[in-house]
């Protein structure tokens, strides 16, 4: 038998050993998850699977989040205590640990880096999370689709250098660009917009919600209102 042949072999073997889940596996370390509809075949492996998924993926210190309801999914550090309160169903406390980016024993690394978003990203997604929120109030379980104007009206009056338009609109499309690689929005009829030279539309994903949670929310307001402390003392001197 040649080396040739024991490789090949030794190939099939492990191909064989692959369980029918760990193409989800790969999907989930490679971004958000989302159900495209009722016959989504990776969609489907997740919720078959969930616990062996999980129980894999424990080994290194992550925990895919589910929300069935809304058709999204995506890893987690399990040392992370949003993901035990989700995952357990309690809150706990941030430990030291934690706050460090290491699990408790500290030999795992913290391998989901934590969104370094801008003072201003981080406002556009505060915005976006209160119009979605303010819509699901009226419409339900429809999606909320914006224009590019709307999105860019949202976030323009916080922008410094308002005098200077070609910085301000190019600074707004380099927003709208982090949010679609962040999938917190995801650009629609892009094919019918450019035939009919119509603006551009997004559907706002309901992720936003579970990234942008009350956590985020909480300390967001926190720091805005220091600076508006802050700028409003700097103004008294």
């Amino acid at each position: 038998m040649t080396d040739n042949s024991i490789l090949s072999d030794t190939q099939s073997e492990s191909v064989s050993r692959t369980p029918a889940w760990g193409g989800v596996c790969v999907k989930l370390l490679q971004g958000p998850l989302y159900r495209s509809g009722a016959d989504d075949a990776n969609w489907n492996a997740l919720s078959t699977w969930l616990s062996e998924i999980n129980d894999y993926f424990s080994k290194i210190g992550l925990v895919a989040l589910v929300n069935q309801s809304d058709g999204y999914a995506y890893l987690a550090q399990t040392d992370d205590h949003r993901a035990k309160a989700a995952v357990l169903g309690f809150e706990q406390s941030e430990s030291d640990d934690e706050r460090t980016g290491e699990d408790e024993s500290g030999k795992i690394p913290r391998l989901i880096k934590k969104m370094p978003l801008s003072p201003e990203l981080s406002m556009l997604c505060v915005l976006l999370r209160e119009a979605l929120d303010r819509f699901e109030a009226q419409e339900g379980s429809s999606a909320l689709v914006l224009r590019e104007g709307e999105i860019k009206e949202m976030l323009s009056p916080y922008l410094k250098s308002q005098n200077d338009q070609t910085r301000v609109l190019k600074r707004l499309d380099e927003y709208i660009s982090q949010l679609v690689r962040l999938t917190f929005i995801r650009e629609v009829n892009e094919a019918e917009n450019q035939a009919a030279q119509k603006e551009r539309e997004f559907e706002i994903r309901r992720i936003i919600k579970s990234r942008i949670g009350p956590d985020f929310l909480a300390e967001f307001k926190r720091r805005l209102e220091a600076e508006n402390e802050k700028n409003a003392g700097d103004g008294e001197k």
